[in-house]
């Protein structure tokens, strides 16, 4: 499970405050996993200093590229309805919606995981993956990269075989993923 999932849902972030400082940029389509977790939840946000300092300078220049993409509550719906006609399908891990500031919100990588974790998204060479620290047992940080469809960014399968498409997935948490029917 996401840790920033609960953090944001429960305004217990930076991330509203943020969002509103760069209301004026129309660039600003993303808030960095720091930033979202400097003053907001200093026991996350040491573990996150604590990964940075003991892992590969892969991991610490995907883990300072991290971030979670930001997403108007109507994108979102867009996005939802696209999948309407669609079955619902089981996943183990997908991109939910944080409503954080007035109708934007943040798109964040969740999991059916017991385990608490932090997860964003981060850039790794030009590609979107999943970065995902570990909050128990020792600082540990893996990047996820699909070999073929990718959890949706700002609503969107972006690579894969051509036919991936987005799927509303079933459970206790909602949300979105991509996946393809030969897979």
């Amino acid at each position: 499970m996401n840790l920033l999932v609960r953090l944001l849902s429960e305004g217990q972030t930076t991330a509203a405050y943020i969002k509103k400082r760069q209301l004026g940029d129309k660039h600003a389509n993303h808030v960095d996993l720091f930033q979202i977790l400097s003053t907001a939840n200093s026991t996350a946000y040491k573990r996150l200093r604590d990964v940075e300092e003991s892992t590969t300078p892969e991991v610490q220049d995907a883990l300072r590229k991290s971030y979670l993409p930001v997403l108007r509550e109507s994108e979102w719906e867009e996005a939802r309805k696209i999948t309407r006609h669609r079955q619902p399908v089981h996943s183990h891990r997908w991109v939910t919606f944080v409503p954080v500031a007035g109708s934007d919100g943040l798109t964040a990588p969740d999991d059916d995981s017991p385990r608490e974790k932090l997860s964003a998204f981060t850039d790794v060479g030009h590609e979107t993956a999943v970065l995902s620290v570990s909050l128990t047992g020792p600082p540990v940080a893996e990047i996820i990269e699909n070999a073929h469809c990718t959890l949706p960014v700002r609503g969107k399968c972006l690579r894969g075989c051509g036919s991936c498409e987005l799927h509303e997935v079933m459970g206790q948490r909602s949300g979105l993923v991509c996946i393809c029917e030969h897979i």
